[in-house]
């Protein structure tokens, strides 16, 4: 196991930020606002502001297995909780930068309570440790089949929501932002 520092991981992510950028924001001309530089949104875990609501971009799906990951302890030797407990993102967006492959998990108290139900289902795994100029810690995570949890897939230019697809641009737009932004 190696170590890698913050800002490795900081560069990981904007991989990801970048794909939605082009293949998602850009391709269906969706106004937006990019605060992921921002600390203030930083600790809140919103990478984009839409006009309905926030967004917290994970470049961890792995499209080939269809599978998340959720991070459960920033630093598991505190347990101090890690993004999917403490973003104020109304969505996640899980991306696949080889792939391209999106996929939208409306953050909602539905989620998170079947989460807190069926975690241990799927083990808690370390990650490697991170550092920056103020310290070390290790974070730990749960990969999540995503057949257990409702979603939307997006590949530039289609959209799958539950059992139809949709091929105009102003639906899907609308699709996405009606299955993702409902509380």
């Amino acid at each position: 196991m190696y170590s890698c520092t913050f800002d490795e991981t900081i560069k990981k992510g904007k991989v990801g930020e970048a794909v939605f950028i082009k293949d998602f924001l850009e391709f269906l001309n969706v106004k937006y606002e990019d605060v992921s530089g921002c600390q203030s949104f930083q600790v809140q875990g919103t990478d984009f502001i839409f006009p309905l609501g926030r967004v917290d971009i994970k470049n961890s799906y792995k499209s080939y297995y269809n599978t998340i990951v959720i991070e459960e302890y920033t630093n598991h030797a505190i347990k101090k909780p890690g993004w999917f407990d403490t973003s104020k993102a109304h969505l996640f967006v899980f991306v696949d930068a080889a792939s391209r492959h999106m996929v939208f998990v409306p953050n909602t108290k539905i989620l998170h309570d079947w989460y807190d139900l069926n975690k241990s289902r799927f083990g808690l795994k370390l990650n490697k440790p991170s550092y920056s100029k103020t310290g070390q810690w290790q974070s730990s995570f749960r990969v999540v089949d995503l057949c257990y949890i409702p979603h939307s897939f997006y590949h530039k230019g289609y959209i799958k929501t539950d059992a139809h697809s949709i091929k105009s641009a102003s639906a899907k737009r609308q699709l996405i932002l009606e299955d993702c932004f409902q509380k």
